[in-house]
């Protein structure tokens, strides 16, 4: 029994110390698998990464091979341009040496001492007439060239002579005609200037001067008033310069030219009493006659205009005047004849307004 106990004691040292054993070539197993399994991995990567790179090596050969492609293409064509420009260069020498007479360009090839001073000839004159080694002005320079040999390969006869004098005559007897026309116009436009300027200056000041008495007067009336010389863009149209009378009767209105549309008919009678008595002292006559013009008037203005114009014909070198009132009237009342002076009749007729 005790025999028995002692193997089983023994057989289960020796299976835990199999187990143990196993338990530690397992654990080196496991970790062998691992170590494999990583480097796999790791060689996957970078199978994959060379993978990648054989993909963009890939692409960049495709792109040389196109340039390469496009380069071939290109060069045939150079070639082939270069094979015409060679032989368009090879006929131009044989016609060059054909119209010269020289068996060739190259002076060493030249057989005789003719040919060779015959091209020196030509190069000394391409390079004294500087002829340009651009084909494209080359060949204008040709066309020019042969156009002058076109035309002076016409034939002309005597007539055209004698025509190309008579030409070259009237174009002198034309050129002195133009000379001395040109030389009368600017004389008479300096003239005409001259004139104009002797008629406009004395007027414009006249001018002036009527628009200062007018716009003293329409002050006495506490409006505004103003006289211009209406000088017209062409200024030798003589009939298109005038006087324009410009007014203004309210304080919120504008300075307007005095015309039938603007103004009232009343301001038109006002403007133009006070116009005249502009004048009187700038354009003194012997006799002015002045019938109904205070039609429309209001009797304020009305007697404002009548007493300036009093005032006027009293001052000193005034002409006479006779002042023809209805007897019943504001104004005769307002104009006794102790105000009236040496030189002024005061005639007050009796007479009935119509009804």
């Amino acid at each position: 029994m005790e025999n028995g106990r002692r193997d089983f004691e023994r057989q289960k040292k020796i299976c835990k110390q199999n187990a143990l054993e196993r338990n530690e070539q397992l654990v080196k197993a496991v970790e062998k698998c691992s170590k494999k399994l990583l480097e796999l991995a790791t060689g996957t990567d970078v199978v994959a990464e060379e993978e990648a790179q054989l993909y963009v090596h890939q692409e960049k050969l495709e792109v040389l091979a196109s340039e390469i492609r496009l380069l071939k293409e290109a060069l045939t064509e150079l070639a082939e341009a270069y094979q015409q420009a060679d032989g368009a260069f090879q006929r131009c020498n044989e016609h060059f040496m054909e119209v010269c007479e020289i068996s060739s360009i190259d002076p060493s090839k030249l057989r005789s001492t003719r040919e060779k001073r015959k091209l020196q000839e030509l190069a000394e004159t391409f390079e004294k007439e500087d002829i340009t080694r651009d084909s494209e002005a080359l060949e204008l320079q040709i066309t020019q060239e042969i156009a002058k040999l076109q035309v002076s390969g016409v034939v002309g006869t005597e007539n055209d002579v004698v025509r190309h004098r008579e030409a070259l005559s009237d174009k002198e007897r034309i050129e002195a005609e133009l000379q001395e026309k040109m030389q009368a116009m600017n004389n008479n436009a300096a003239q005409l200037s001259a004139k104009l300027d002797a008629w406009k200056n004395p007027v414009s000041q006249l001018v002036d001067k009527i628009s200062e008495n007018f716009k003293k007067f329409f002050t006495q009336l506490e409006c505004i008033g103003e006289v211009k010389l209406n000088v017209p863009e062409r200024e030798y149209d003589m009939e298109q310069y005038g006087i324009d009378i410009y007014v203004k009767f309210r304080e919120n209105a504008e300075l307007r030219r005095l015309d039938d549309k603007s103004q009232s008919g009343g301001e038109r009678s006002v403007s133009t009493m006070l116009y005249m008595l502009a004048l009187q002292e700038l354009c003194p006559v012997p006799f002015r006659c002045v019938d109904e013009i205070n039609q429309g008037m209001d009797p304020r203005n009305e007697r404002k205009v009548f007493e300036m114009m009093l005032d006027i014909l009293a001052s000193e070198g005034s002409p006479g005047q006779d002042t023809v009132l209805p007897a019943d009237s504001e104004t005769s009342a307002r104009t006794p004849l102790q105000r009236e002076g040496p030189r002024r009749n005061h005639l007050q007729l009796t007479a009935r307004r119509p009804r």
